[in-house]
């Protein structure tokens, strides 16, 4: 004997969002305690959520020597980038698939230990139909080391006779750029 039992609920004094939350970063908002100086210019965000997000930041907040541990200078590091990346960081914001920005974007979440990032971008690249073999192949060499991209190209058949067509391109793009040293000298040899 089975028993069924229906229910119906109806929720008549709910409190919270009804919208997925969208950060801009380039003004404040209700949680913004933080701000970040990129290229002269300012981001705000939230300083506990990045803290618990990235060491290499909470480093930088808690050895900040001027005194305000609410605002940091970050160097070497382009505006549009950084808040590229923290569309990445923040969960509920809108990101950008473009390769050139998911370069950079890996770039960064490699330079402020950042790997569920990482983890995004390479489960994007394995399950998107767009064509990121460049991409791919420089994370691939790159990022072994890393679980995540060291599977990247697995699931796909490669048939390439001759690479050095895309030796130009692979040299202009940022996560190659970021390379260490024997990795690109591994990914040369085997091109």
């Amino acid at each position: 004997p089975r028993i069924c039992v229906k229910t119906r609920i109806h929720l008549t004094k709910a409190t919270g969002m009804r919208t997925i939350p969208q950060f801009v970063f380039t003004s404040p908002f209700s949680l913004s305690d933080a701000t970040l100086i990129v290229e002269e210019k300012k981001i705000y965000a939230n300083k506990q959520y990045l803290s618990s997000v990235s060491t290499k930041l909470r480093s930088m907040f808690d050895e900040n020597v001027s005194g305000n541990h609410n605002e940091i200078i970050l160097n070497g590091v382009k505006y549009e980038d950084f808040i590229e990346f923290l569309r990445w960081i923040y969960p509920s914001a809108v990101k950008n698939f473009e390769e050139d920005a998911l370069s950079r974007v890996v770039v960064l979440a490699k330079r402020f230990n950042v790997l569920f990032v990482v983890d995004q971008i390479a489960r994007y690249l394995r399950g998107t139909e767009k064509d990121f073999f460049l991409l791919k192949f420089i994370l691939h060499f790159g990022y072994a080391s890393h679980l995540q991209f060291g599977n990247c190209l697995e699931d796909e058949m490669i048939w390439v006779t001759n690479l050095k067509p895309i030796y130009k391109q692979v040299e202009d793009n940022a996560a190659y750029e970021e390379m260490e040293d024997d990795k690109a000298r591994e990914m040369f040899e085997w091109m």
